[in-house]
């Protein structure tokens, strides 16, 4: 009985002690490559829009915002940069006055990450639909059109957005 006991005990600490070894303070997931673009709606600069990028094989979503002439930074957490591979891009302009709820468009990627975990991104996104100035294709991912390369370079992409 004791000698069960003591392997259930030596079990516990081996798998807490496996736990730490992926807890160190270094990056542990994929590299981040530079990605910058500029996004267009209709042939026009849109400021304020929110760009994400879903990386379709690893790695973190990626966010940024849009200045007054549609410039933007691709972020993941506090890193700058996106995991290189395919990217579903989804674009989402909010109407500030229609109060469409969905998803802040400050909203860190580790909070966007933990929605997709728990099964809320989708209606999150969905709920947006209301307030969104762009067509609705372009805010969810199982919709856009948007698909990027992000390369093991830097990436300027132009993301033109129509009807």
């Amino acid at each position: 009985m004791k000698s069960l006991l003591f392997l259930t005990r030596l079990s516990a600490v081996l798998l807490l002690a496996m736990g730490f070894v992926g807890c160190g303070s270094g990056n542990s997931g994929p590299t981040l490559y530079p990605v910058v673009g500029t996004v267009t709606y209709q042939g026009k600069p849109l400021a304020g829009a929110r760009i994400t990028f879903i990386p379709e094989k690893e790695g973190a979503i990626a966010i940024a915002s849009s200045d007054s002439s549609g410039k933007f930074t691709m972020k993941s957490g506090a890193d700058a940069g996106v995991a290189s591979g395919p990217c579903k891009v989804t674009v989402a302009l909010m109407d500030s006055s229609a109060g469409g709820g969905g998803l802040a468009i400050d909203m860190k990627p580790e909070d966007m990450q933990k929605l997709a975990m728990e099964g809320k991104l989708q209606s999150a996104l969905q709920a947006q639909e209301k307030g969104s100035l762009l067509p609705a294709k372009y805010g969810k991912s199982d919709s856009t059109p948007l698909t990027l390369e992000v390369k093991k370079e830097s990436n300027n992409f132009a993301i033109e957005l129509t009807d």
